[in-house]
């Protein structure tokens, strides 16, 4: 994989871009790998922070670690650290909970911040020939001064005369921020990777439950940071959108009893006001897939997974199973994963349907040396 200003030394590299497992090499790393992985995930987003520690053997993988730790309102926004000294606080308490002595980890980044773009070139490059190529193109695909950015890229698919290159860009100052922070307590960032590419990974855990159709075409709508809308065919997402599909006004609500109790939360569906929002939640989901299917070449949705953290999400997914008449479900990416005695298992089963990117970051440590 090539790298352009790679500006860390060795011991820091870190790695823009994730695409890098299918389902084959994830069988043969469990047949083949037998220790810890070098490296924890963490998924930090607008809601809450998780981390999650895989170890895989012969018999598949285990959860070694776990930790989660729901953020105060307004510390991240979009994506965007706002309050770091908070951010720095609830790392070390989602460190000590875990109780994991492993320093190395990997996290992700979504959002405005990060550009992907598939690019075609010249066959047979060296890694080399495509830095130098991509540098002299960047105004072509990027909308940021080179300097601003760090920039990645992989060979997708390689073609007699051309191949297909996935280009990735971040701005630097949202590497550089989170590289500071944990660094500060004593981690090890290895590896930053795109959200979207976290999910794809996770998507393989949900298929050994589900033995999805090669055609099927599956509609993932996530609710941490915002609400967005993720449709995946063949383990690969083949759209994705950030926005807003509910109100503001109905969105502050949510948030606001998420941060005051939970047992509110879990109220909330059953009351009045609630139906409202469901109704209204559904009609814009609906909405976004329309969307999706009129700009496509795909005639409908043939199955839905709720991920994040949506209002009593399980309650929810039966609803919206009889509202759109699509059969909606829970993501746990868990469902086959064993729980070592140390993890608090009953945490994180109910949390289960929120760690869809800290699995899929994690995954990257069973080909991490």
């Amino acid at each position: 994989m090539g790298r352009v200003n790679e500006k860390y030394q060795p011991q820091n590299t870190i790695e823009v871009l994730g695409r890098m497992l299918n389902f084959k090499v994830l069988q043969d790393k469990l047949a083949t790998f037998s220790k810890p992985p070098s490296l924890l995930g963490i998924d930090m987003n607008d809601q809450f922070m998780s981390l999650i520690e895989l170890t895989s053997d012969h018999e598949g993988l285990k959860v070694i670690s776990y930790a989660m730790e729901q953020l105060p309102l307004n510390t991240i926004i979009n994506g965007d650290i706002k309050q770091p000294e908070i951010v720095n606080e609830y790392l070390v308490k989602l460190l000590r909970k875990a109780s994991t002595k492993t320093k190395k980890i990997a996290i992700a980044v979504s959002g405005s911040s990060v550009i992907t773009k598939v690019i075609t070139m010249a066959a047979n490059a060296s890694d080399d020939d495509l830095e130098a190529k991509i540098i002299a193109d960047a105004d072509k695909y990027i909308p940021y001064a080179l300097d601003e950015v760090e920039i990645d890229f992989s060979v997708l698919k390689e073609g007699d005369e051309e191949s297909e290159i996935l280009l990735a860009a971040c701005r630097k100052e949202i590497i550089d921020q989170r590289v500071e922070l944990l660094s500060a307590i004593g981690l090890e960032p290895s590896i930053v990777d795109i959200r979207i590419y976290d999910v794809e990974r996770s998507f393989l855990l949900l298929e050994k439950e589900y033995l999805f159709n090669s055609n099927e075409v599956i509609a993932l709508f996530e609710h941490n940071t915002g609400l967005s809308l993720t449709v995946m065919q063949q383990g690969v997402a083949i759209y994705h959108k950030e926005e807003s599909f509910i109100s503001e006004e109905a969105s502050a609500n949510i948030n606001s009893t998420i941060a005051a109790n939970k047992a509110e939360l879990l109220e909330l569906v059953s009351d009045e006001g609630a139906e409202e929002y469901k109704r209204q939640l559904a009609q814009q989901m609906k909405s976004a897939m329309q969307f999706f299917l009129s700009s496509s070449q795909y005639e409908k949705i043939d199955r839905i997974f709720l991920a994040g953290g949506f209002v009593s999400i399980k309650e929810l997914a039966a609803w919206l199973d009889e509202w759109l008449k699509i059969p909606t479900r829970v993501a746990n990416p868990l469902h086959h994963i064993a729980l070592a005695e140390t993890v608090d298992h009953q945490d994180i089963r109910d949390n289960a349907a929120s760690l869809l990117v800290a699995c899929g970051v994690a995954t990257r440590g069973l080909a991490c040396p």
